[in-house]
């Protein structure tokens, strides 16, 4: 029986209630934060902490409406101001950044498949939006933010083929200017800045699947583009996360063919040398929805093995994640590890992620901070176990020192934001 942890539960929105920590012995508080008649809220989320306070990014389904929610308060503890940002088409695959001290999304508009950018008036989300489009003929696929040498930019697909685009303007009101990286595949892309140069990780070539890497030649993105195939063999790509690895560029990935997760980290700090690869899990049908992060410095995965349907975890004996890795089963209760989100939680990892046989939200601490300890379940939100089907699409950071996750309800149609009392997760 996973632990029966102290979870404050705000459901962000769509007819969402507000769920305090109940204290000994009495009842949960429950206040109204987004009225309205059921439907399909909470997917597609993507959180970040906006001014000092966590918000998310989300699509309503049923009503056709990008929304963006921010709490009141640093530890998301407090009410939730919900925004409609745009209306009138299904949108998804939102991803935000802070972008002139203000929030702002860019996503997939459904009607004329056109990549958007949505940018707010004000520093906390909750004034006028303004949108602009990006470019036409867009393929429905995650796409990626980041501000680029002061401007905001977008990674994305078109027609199958990977496009950058970066605005004019610091505050994203000029024009957007896309480029083509590359003509044979854009999907799964991952930016981030690269040692002062944007960088993209991303699948290419459809069906027959290879992992390449892009860099830029100039700070803001106008120089030339360096692509790299990486890895070629098989079906390979899908699912990467592209982060910096004791300070050169690496990717966690999925490689289809052979059904294994793995690694390659570039030795030189642009990735224009060799990547070495690395298997980090074959046993079963391994790689899809994993997170790489640094634990302790040191490269860690945790990832869903669909063929067993188990939540594991992988971490590297070396900083550069050249080293041996040890692979963990976190849990095999069921059919688990769907959506997993990775963090460090006062210096232990720390996993979210979904139960598809209960239908719940879970988190996973360690209490070793290489992992080697024994893992604790809780579940954030006990009622999901119930009657409902609650947890997917989470996505898990640190807020005001503590670990919090954002996900979906799927029966009450709710986005929901769960933060835990302790910093290590075990309050």
């Amino acid at each position: 029986m996973p632990a029966k942890n102290v979870w404050i539960l705000p459901a962000i929105a769509g007819a969402a209630l507000f769920l305090l920590a109940p204290a000994a012995a009495q009842s949960p508080a429950f206040t109204t934060i987004d009225p309205g008649n059921p439907s399909r809220l909470g997917e597609h989320a993507f959180s970040l902490i906006i001014n000092g306070a966590p918000a998310t990014v989300y699509s309503n389904e049923t009503n056709s409406k990008l929304k963006f929610a921010r709490a009141t308060s640093a530890d998301g503890a407090g009410s939730w101001a919900v925004t409609t940002i745009a209306s009138g088409s299904p949108m998804r695959y939102a991803a935000m950044a802070v972008v002139d001290s203000r929030p702002a999304v860019c996503y997939f508009d459904i009607v004329g498949s056109v990549v958007k950018f949505a940018h707010a008036s004000t520093s906390d989300g909750s004034g006028i939006w303004t949108i602009s489009s990006v470019e036409s003929g867009a393929f429905g696929t995650p796409m990626s933010i980041a501000v680029i040498d002061g401007h905001p930019a977008i990674s994305y697909c078109v027609a199958g083929q990977l496009k950058f685009a970066r605005n004019s303007a610091a505050d994203g009101t000029g024009t957007w200017s896309p480029t083509l990286i590359d003509p044979t595949g854009g999907h799964y892309s991952s930016m981030r800045v690269v040692n002062g140069y944007p960088a993209i990780s991303y699948l290419a070539n459809g069906l027959n699947g290879d992992l390449k890497f892009a860099i830029n030649s100039a700070a803001d993105g106008s120089g030339t583009w360096t692509t790299t195939s990486i890895d070629t063999a098989g079906n390979v790509g899908a699912y990467t996360c592209l982060q910096m690895v004791d300070g050169n560029p690496a990717i966690s990935y999925s490689d289809t063919t052979n059904r294994d997760l793995k690694f390659a980290r570039s030795d030189t700090f642009d990735g224009a040398g060799a990547w070495v690869i690395t298997t980090v899990d074959s046993e079963g049908n391994i790689g899809p929805y994993n997170s790489l992060e640094l634990i302790n410095g040191l490269p860690s995965i945790s990832y869903w093995d669909s063929a067993n349907n188990d939540l594991k975890f992988a971490i590297n004996s070396a900083l550069n994640g050249l080293g041996t890795w040890t692979v963990s089963t976190v849990t095999s209760a069921g059919a688990v590890g769907m959506y997993s989100s990775l963090l460090t939680a006062a210096t232990m990892p720390a996993i979210s992620y979904f139960d598809a046989t209960n239908g719940t939200l879970r988190f996973a601490r360690n209490p070793s901070p290489d992992g080697s300890g024994t893992w604790t379940l809780a579940e954030p939100d006990p009622e999901g176990a119930d009657s409902r089907i609650a947890g997917e699409y989470t996505s898990q950071a640190i807020i005001d020192g503590k670990p919090a996750i954002s996900y979906y309800d799927a029966t009450t149609a709710d986005l929901k934001f769960a933060r835990n009392s302790a910093a290590d997760g075990s309050g």
